[in-house]
């Protein structure tokens, strides 16, 4: 039945131009990136090198990501809301809940490749610039399975209140305010940034900059395991209680 339920939300999505928003968010990422590491690059040393770019990639994600997914959310979500999809699907039986684990099923896939040619893209734009030093392929693949995490996270929390709030500009408002937590989650207490989903982009970056100089950062691979437990159970449960409300 959810397999069903995907299939017709990919078919929904061919009309709702999310792709777009998709795409938008490799060229935002790829962009920041791209003219925030050439515009240093008198100051990027053989040494440190992919560490720079890795820091500039760890920026740009929580800057573009949380709006993009946000709109990318609330249209998956509004033309329910709009149509009157959710008695529809209930009429169908596929409660309200079960609706929204198909509309991740089918949007996260989108964002999960967004998130991935982000990556390599960005990993070529090393190589264009001739970076010749070994690529650190380990941390950048753990780094990009942290931001799919992340992404998938934002995702999930951004479906939910899309569902439960009907005015979209609240959800949007959600996306804004998840941006802004996202950039700034570096600078509060450890603690903070483990609140929220969007902190998680701090909490998993890959390098950052000391001063004037990148440092790599190692990402922990059994608290990536953890958060993305959390964040999968935690939406089950509510998606589960969602199941129980009148449509």
């Amino acid at each position: 039945m959810i397999a069903r339920a995907i299939g017709v939300e990919f078919v929904k999505m061919r009309h709702l131009g999310v792709a777009s928003t998709a795409a938008t968010l490799v060229v935002g990422v790829v962009g920041l990136t791209a003219f925030t590491t050439i515009a240093a690059a008198h100051d990027i040393t053989s040494a440190t090198s992919w560490t720079a770019v890795l820091a500039r990639l760890s920026l740009a994600f929580p800057m573009v990501s949380p709006l993009l997914i946000a709109i990318l959310a609330s249209r998956q979500v509004d033309i329910e809301n709009t149509g009157g999809g959710w008695i529809a699907a209930g009429t169908a039986g596929v409660p309200p809940g079960r609706l929204c684990r198909a509309k991740f099923g089918a949007a996260s896939t989108l964002v999960t490749a967004a998130t991935v040619t982000a990556s390599a893209c960005a990993l070529a734009l090393g190589t264009v610039l001739g970076f010749t030093r070994p690529v650190p392929l380990l941390q950048w693949t753990t780094f990009t399975v942290a931001m799919i995490v992340v992404n998938g996270a934002v995702l999930a929390t951004q479906i939910v209140v899309s569902r439960l709030v009907l005015n979209q500009l609240v959800a949007l408002g959600v996306g804004l305010l998840g941006t802004v937590a996202a950039v700034f989650a570096g600078g509060l207490p450890g603690w903070a940034a483990h609140v929220t989903p969007w902190g998680w982009y701090s909490v998993l970056r890959a390098a950052d900059y000391r001063g004037d100089d990148p440092v790599a950062l190692a990402i922990s691979v059994p608290t990536l395991v953890v958060f993305a437990t959390v964040a999968l159970v935690g939406f089950v449960v509510a998606t589960a209680l969602l199941d129980n409300q009148e449509v």
